[in-house]
């Protein structure tokens, strides 16, 4: 399975018809061709990050690059096996070291539950076809938790470090910018940085857990995260999978290296850092930061990366972030946002981020005022009450509005405070039914709303 010459990444053509394309094809129809379309958000930033480094790496001559490179990409290679550590392979039979594949997929794995840890389709006998395979080979190297891995402490790497470290991808969610086509979107996402190393395969004398430098935008992209190999079995299926602790990246931000993520500027002390996607600890939807609004925080706050630029000015652009949520080795779920550029300038859009988290607490402060009319600690409002991160939902169509500049900014505000009050005063209807001590809060804040 040759990734450049042979179709595995499904797309979507100038026409609206989906079609499966290889590395070679895809770079050939680029300037037609208008996105990824894998159906796994996951899989389409993977393929995309790889497609960053491929065209940074080909330094304008993608198609010329990857004919040049074609035999590097040979996903079963028995020496250099594309994004995988070769020296798995004579561990290929031992239950211990390949496990069946859907331990490692994301999306079979329930929301909330350790990656690891939620085995319920393992005996399902399911087979990955070698490009959905690479697929997921992509998504583990790039997107990978930490926590303990479940390659065996003493393998046949030796005696490994079984804590694994998040991949790049987890710690530093894809930010880049979204035109047409693909031809264009890697044109608006090219950067005047260092290329670094293109790692098509496990580096000579690496071992797993001891870093290795890293001196380039490719080397992020392309990072070996995991010491990983897939598994044929006679079908020519993939069915089996061994992952351990990789190559650790660090916890470096440093924008000329990985400009292709999301940053936040520490207010107190002034340091810049990656900002992952938000969960908080107890896990859950409640206080969670959606997607949508890490997007236009990073763009409104220039504080690093490709989003802090602003490329071709006349065209129309969208902004695409995504990433993990999870809390420590819990997996909550992919994070996946895709906004236009907004029309409004930077400081318009973070006073209008602004008042959307400030609304945002306005509704959670009001319902807890309500239950501590009923308990001292409010206690009530998790079991009676709608989830108050529906305003959040509700306040996006609001903010895509104003940032298309269909809406006043200030209107805009007005009406998020309107909202607020709104989704405060049906969090609160239901306990004022089973509360009458509830009963005169919910008036008021009925009274506050307007009709």
């Amino acid at each position: 399975m040759n990734l450049v010459d042979e179709p595995w990444i499904p797309v979507v053509d100038h026409d609206g018809s989906t079609v499966m394309l290889g590395l070679a094809e895809l770079a050939a129809r680029a300037g037609t061709v208008r996105d990824v379309c894998t159906g796994n958000v996951l899989e389409d930033a993977a393929i995309w990050r790889l497609l960053l480094a491929c065209d940074h790496a080909a330094g304008g001559d993608l198609p010329g690059w990857l004919a040049a490179h074609a035999d590097r990409f040979n996903l079963f290679d028995a020496d250099r096996p594309f994004a995988q550590h070769p020296g798995l392979a004579p561990a290929v039979d031992d239950p211990l070291v390949f496990k069946p594949v859907t331990e490692f997929m994301y999306d079979a794995a329930g929301g909330g539950t350790p990656a690891f840890l939620d085995h319920r389709h393992n005996a399902a006998g399911v087979r990955l076809t070698p490009a959905e395979a690479a697929r997921l080979l992509l998504v583990r190297q790039q997107f990978s938790l930490g926590g303990i891995q479940p390659m065996p402490a003493s393998g046949p790497l030796g005696k490994t470090v079984r804590h694994g470290t998040l991949a790049v991808g987890a710690l530093r969610p894809l930010a880049m910018w979204v035109a047409g086509t693909v031809a264009a979107t890697l044109a608006v996402n090219r950067v005047d940085a260092p290329t670094g190393s293109f790692h098509f395969t496990w580096p000579d004398g690496a071992q797993p857990g001891t870093p290795i430098p890293a001196g380039g935008v490719v080397d992020a992209l392309t990072w070996p995260s995991r010491a990983v190999m897939l598994r044929r079995d006679g079908d020519g299926m993939v069915d089996a999978m061994a992952l351990g602790q990789g190559v650790p990246y660090g916890d470096s931000a440093d924008p000329a290296l990985v400009p292709h993520a999301t940053y936040l500027r520490d207010a107190k002390s002034g340091e810049l850092g990656c900002w992952k996607m938000h969960t908080p600890k107890g896990g859950g939807e409640a206080n969670v930061r959606p997607a949508w609004l890490q997007a236009l925080r990073a763009w409104a706050n220039q504080d690093g990366g490709i989003l802090a630029g602003d490329p071709v000015p006349e065209e129309p652009l969208a902004i695409r972030v995504t990433g993990q949520r999870f809390f420590q080795s819990r997996y909550d779920g992919p994070a996946h946002a895709i906004v236009p550029r907004p029309a409004i300038d930077r400081a318009a859009v973070t006073e209008l981020l602004e008042h959307v988290v400030t609304a945002r607490r306005q509704v959670w402060g009001r319902i807890r005022s309500a239950g501590e009319t009923v308990t001292e600690d409010g206690g009530w409002v998790e079991r009676y009450s709608i989830d108050p991160e529906q305003y959040l939902f509700a306040a996006h169509p609001l903010v895509t509005d104003a940032c298309a500049g269909q809406i006043a900014p200030d209107e805009a505000s007005a009406r998020l405070e309107d909202l607020a009050r709104s989704v405060a005063a049906r969090a609160v209807a239901p306990a004022a039914r089973s509360h009458p001590q509830v009963t005169a809060v919910a008036a008021r804040l009925r009274k506050d709303t307007p009709a």
